[in-house]
Protein backbone atom coordinates (compact mmCIF):
# COMPACT_ATOMS: atom_id res chain seq x y z
CA UNK A 1 0.00 0.00 0.00
CA UNK A 2 0.84 3.53 -0.27
CA UNK A 3 3.74 4.37 2.46
CA UNK A 4 2.09 6.85 3.96
CA UNK A 5 -1.18 5.11 4.66
CA UNK A 6 0.65 2.59 5.97
CA UNK A 7 2.72 4.84 8.00
CA UNK A 8 -0.97 6.37 9.26
CA UNK A 9 -2.09 2.60 10.42
CA UNK A 10 1.31 1.06 11.70
CA UNK A 11 1.66 4.52 13.99
CA UNK A 12 1.63 5.02 17.90
CA UNK A 13 0.61 7.41 20.20
CA UNK A 14 2.40 10.78 20.17
CA UNK A 15 2.70 10.77 16.21
CA UNK A 16 1.72 13.17 13.77
CA UNK A 17 0.22 9.82 11.97
CA UNK A 18 -1.69 8.48 14.78
CA UNK A 19 -5.33 9.04 14.39
CA UNK A 20 -8.59 7.56 13.83
CA UNK A 21 -7.19 4.82 11.54
CA UNK A 22 -4.10 3.94 13.59
CA UNK A 23 -6.67 3.00 16.40
CA UNK A 24 -9.34 0.99 14.38
CA UNK A 25 -6.90 -0.78 12.80
CA UNK A 26 -4.90 -1.68 15.95
CA UNK A 27 -8.06 -2.45 17.48
CA UNK A 28 -8.80 -5.53 15.27
CA UNK A 29 -5.22 -6.56 14.66
CA UNK A 30 -1.20 -6.50 15.54
CA UNK A 31 0.03 -4.19 12.75
CA UNK A 32 3.69 -4.36 11.76
CA UNK A 33 6.05 -2.38 8.85
CA UNK A 34 7.52 -5.67 7.17
CA UNK A 35 9.16 -3.53 4.46
CA UNK A 36 9.13 -0.83 2.16
CA UNK A 37 8.94 -0.99 -1.48
CA UNK A 38 10.37 1.34 -4.32
CA UNK A 39 8.72 2.42 -7.37
CA UNK A 40 10.96 0.83 -9.56
CA UNK A 41 9.13 -2.75 -8.31
CA UNK A 42 6.27 -2.12 -10.18
CA UNK A 43 4.82 -1.63 -13.76
CA UNK A 44 4.23 0.71 -14.89
CA UNK A 45 6.27 2.63 -11.98
CA UNK A 46 3.85 4.74 -9.78
CA UNK A 47 4.83 8.21 -8.27
CA UNK A 48 4.71 6.89 -4.88
CA UNK A 49 6.78 4.98 -2.53
CA UNK A 50 4.79 1.54 -0.97
CA UNK A 51 5.37 -0.11 2.17
CA UNK A 52 4.25 -3.99 2.82
CA UNK A 53 1.99 -4.07 6.35
CA UNK A 54 1.32 -7.59 8.23
CA UNK A 55 -1.92 -7.04 10.30
CA UNK A 56 -2.23 -10.28 12.35
CA UNK A 57 -6.55 -10.00 13.18
CA UNK A 58 -6.89 -10.97 16.43
CA UNK A 59 -9.52 -13.97 17.46
CA UNK A 60 -11.71 -10.81 18.95
CA UNK A 61 -11.10 -6.90 18.04
CA UNK A 62 -10.66 -5.37 21.76
CA UNK A 63 -13.82 -3.76 21.76
CA UNK A 64 -17.15 -5.71 21.12
CA UNK A 65 -20.65 -5.21 21.54
CA UNK A 66 -22.02 -1.99 23.52
CA UNK A 67 -18.38 -0.38 23.27
CA UNK A 68 -17.81 -0.28 19.71
CA UNK A 69 -20.68 2.70 19.25
CA UNK A 70 -18.57 4.44 22.46
CA UNK A 71 -15.13 3.58 21.21
CA UNK A 72 -16.31 5.27 17.69
CA UNK A 73 -17.49 8.08 19.72
CA UNK A 74 -14.52 8.59 21.56
CA UNK A 75 -12.12 8.23 18.97
CA UNK A 76 -13.93 10.78 16.55
CA UNK A 77 -14.00 13.35 19.37
CA UNK A 78 -10.56 12.76 20.53
CA UNK A 79 -9.19 13.30 16.65
CA UNK A 80 -12.02 16.00 15.02
CA UNK A 81 -9.91 18.94 16.80
CA UNK A 82 -6.33 17.38 17.76
CA UNK A 83 -5.56 20.31 19.73
CA UNK A 84 -7.87 19.91 22.28
CA UNK A 85 -7.29 18.77 25.90
CA UNK A 86 -9.21 15.51 26.13
CA UNK A 87 -11.87 17.11 28.77
CA UNK A 88 -12.86 19.70 26.27
CA UNK A 89 -13.24 17.11 23.52
CA UNK A 90 -15.43 14.71 25.10
CA UNK A 91 -17.17 16.91 26.24
CA UNK A 92 -19.60 16.99 23.34
CA UNK A 93 -20.09 13.09 24.01
CA UNK A 94 -20.32 12.39 27.19
CA UNK A 95 -23.55 13.60 28.97
CA UNK A 96 -21.91 14.90 32.27
CA UNK A 97 -20.43 17.89 33.46
CA UNK A 98 -16.99 19.16 33.40
CA UNK A 99 -16.11 17.49 37.22
CA UNK A 100 -17.38 14.34 36.31
CA UNK A 101 -15.78 13.75 33.10
CA UNK A 102 -12.90 14.96 34.73
CA UNK A 103 -13.50 12.35 37.55
CA UNK A 104 -14.20 9.94 34.66
CA UNK A 105 -11.08 10.24 33.44
CA UNK A 106 -8.87 10.39 36.38
CA UNK A 107 -10.56 7.24 37.55
CA UNK A 108 -9.15 5.62 34.38
CA UNK A 109 -5.66 7.27 35.35
CA UNK A 110 -5.70 9.68 32.59
CA UNK A 111 -4.74 13.32 33.04
CA UNK A 112 -7.63 15.38 31.73
CA UNK A 113 -5.17 18.01 30.06
CA UNK A 114 -3.57 15.34 27.37
CA UNK A 115 -4.60 15.47 24.19
CA UNK A 116 -6.17 12.24 22.33
CA UNK A 117 -3.52 11.53 20.08
CA UNK A 118 -1.31 10.84 23.19
CA UNK A 119 -3.85 7.94 24.06
CA UNK A 120 -3.03 4.23 23.63
CA UNK A 121 -5.38 1.55 21.71
CA UNK A 122 -5.67 0.07 25.27
CA UNK A 123 -6.19 3.48 27.04
CA UNK A 124 -9.20 4.25 24.79
CA UNK A 125 -10.66 0.38 25.07
CA UNK A 126 -10.47 1.38 28.99
CA UNK A 127 -12.49 4.44 28.35
CA UNK A 128 -14.91 2.75 26.58
CA UNK A 129 -15.36 0.03 28.40
CA UNK A 130 -16.06 2.40 31.47
CA UNK A 131 -17.92 5.02 29.66
CA UNK A 132 -20.05 1.90 28.64
CA UNK A 133 -20.76 0.72 32.37
CA UNK A 134 -21.61 4.46 33.47
CA UNK A 135 -24.03 4.69 30.79
CA UNK A 136 -21.98 8.18 29.56
CA UNK A 137 -22.90 8.34 25.64
CA UNK A 138 -24.78 11.44 25.04
CA UNK A 139 -28.29 11.16 23.05
CA UNK A 140 -27.56 10.91 19.32
CA UNK A 141 -23.56 9.91 19.49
Amino acid sequence: MQKEVAERIASGPGSKDYGTLSVWCQVHGRVTKKLSVSPEAFFPRPKVRSTVLKIELFPEPLATGDEIPMLRGLIRAAFNQRRKTLINALSSLIKRDRSEIDSFLQAQDIDPKRRGETLSVDEFIKLARHACANNLLAPGN
